[in-house]
């Protein structure tokens, strides 16, 4: 069991209001490094309440013990950088369905008022159920970027709690909180700079308003990730496109893919258009790509790209990865998309579409590479696999060989295979546009 030692210096930013309600936690000392491993709960209690200055009792219930003395209850595993000892109590007490009931002089520690019998979703309170970027992550890109929280319920609109966890915790606000169309994702338009720490309480014991529509304080949720050095403009040496690494073969294919399929992709960007009408547009698309393949399946694909629709990842992923070998047109249709909604975590299984026996499937596998990471190794699926794990991204690449099709050719000869291909596939390209038909 390890307790990070006091930060000497405490940052300062700016801190974001809601509902004319200063959210704004009680400053407090910041430990770079909280850790305990398979440490006894009640311990884990005393030693964080201690360094956070809290005078508390514990109910009987959490201190029990079985008949060897041991602590009936699981033992503590957490590892946290740069926050409070109240912030790394909070987390514990509330992964071990615990409170804190506060008092002037003392506060007690006790568990959670058991489910009544008979309840239902409706009255049980919202949860943090996913976070854009993810709780944790690492190597967020600085810039001025979006930050999403969605819930498990719908939620009350214009009431929200964006909690500093620390004094200077929150990255600077540009503008006011929205809820998308599905009424359960809340966006804050933020600037992040670089190589810093940034964490928000998502309700906390003080600030609760982040609310259903039934009025129920959403579970408080801690939000906490890290930024890199260099952000997508920097990665691309530009100020404008990842676009300009693109090399020119990978430049000739996205200029034929436009024109080949320019009817079956969507430019507008749909600016003016109501929540509602977004809402009814995306059902639409989504409910399109269940089948069957016609040309109003196709389009689906490139107008929720358009539409930014991140509820439409999970299956633009699976029509993108499908290990079948099957007509690939909406394989790398996919694959734009996902460039477009600009899908890091799917790094990896993009990868290995690098050397997929479609040409256009592994032409485009290379062109959203470049512009998810800023990077460009080309054709050479192996320098992006160990650029990506050696930079310690995550989800890890897997090197081992996916098998696409019948008569693959071994892993040592599939480089000079797929190379035949791609200097007849580029020549074909370079002819057509000397001689159009």
């Amino acid at each position: 069991m390890a307790l990070g030692a006091l930060c000497a210096s405490l940052i300062t930013t700016g801190r974001f209001q809601a509902n004319a309600q200063a959210a704004t936690e009680p400053t407090a000392e910041i430990l770079p490094l909280v850790q305990f491993e398979e440490a006894p709960l009640v311990d884990v209690i005393k030693t964080l309440a201690r360094q956070a200055k809290l005078n508390i009792i514990i109910d009987p219930k959490v201190t029990a013990i079985d008949q060897t003395g041991k602590s009936i209850h699981p033992p503590v595993s957490i590892r946290m950088e740069n926050v409070t000892a109240q912030n790394v109590l909070e987390a514990v007490l509330n992964n071990n369905n615990l409170r804190l009931e506060s008092d002037q002089k003392v506060s007690r520690v006790a568990f959670n008022d058991p489910t009544p019998e008979g309840r239902d979703i409706e009255s049980m309170p919202p949860v943090v159920v996913k976070t854009v970027p993810e709780s944790g992550a690492k190597e967020v890109a600085p810039g001025i970027v979006e930050i999403k929280v969605t819930f498990s319920k719908e939620m009350t609109d214009n009431s929200w709690s964006w909690s500093t966890a620390w004094q200077g915790s929150t990255p600077e606000a540009l503008g006011k909180p929205r809820y998308e169309a599905d009424r359960k994702t809340c966006v804050m338009k933020v600037k992040l700079e670089r190589n810093k720490t940034y964490a928000y309480w998502l309700n906390s014991e003080k600030f609760k308003n982040f609310k259903d529509r039934q009025g129920h304080s959403a579970v408080p949720y801690l939000l906490v990730f890290q930024t890199s050095d260099r952000s997508p403009a920097d990665r691309a040496n530009a100020g404008a496109s990842p676009d300009a690494l693109l090399n020119e073969d990978q430049r000739r294919v996205l200029a034929w893919t436009d024109r080949q399929f320019r009817s079956f992709f969507d430019a507008r960007t749909f600016d003016g258009w109501s929540a509602e009408e977004r809402a009814n547009l995306e059902k639409r698309l989504r409910d399109a790509l269940n089948g069957p393949l016609t040309r109003e399946y196709y389009q689906a694909i490139s107008t929720l790209a358009a539409l930014h629709s991140t509820n439409a990842l999970p299956r633009l992923r699976e029509l993108a990865f499908d290990r079948r070998d099957k007509d690939n047109r909406d394989r790398y249709m996919a694959l734009r998309a996902l460039g477009i909604l600009g899908d890091i975590a799917s790094v990896p299984e993009m990868i290995h579409l690098v050397y997929h026996g479609n040409v256009n499937t592994r032409w485009w596998a290379q062109i959203s590479l470049v512009r998810l990471t800023g990077q460009n190794f080309g054709k050479d699926w192996q320098a992006w696999g160990k650029w990506w794990n050696e930079s310690s991204r995550q989800p890890a690449y897997n090197p081992e060989i996916i098998r696409w099709w019948n008569g693959q050719p071994e892993p040592g000869k599939l480089a000079d295979s797929l190379d035949e291909s791609d200097r007849k596939f580029i020549s074909d390209l370079q002819a057509s546009v000397v001689s159009p038909k």
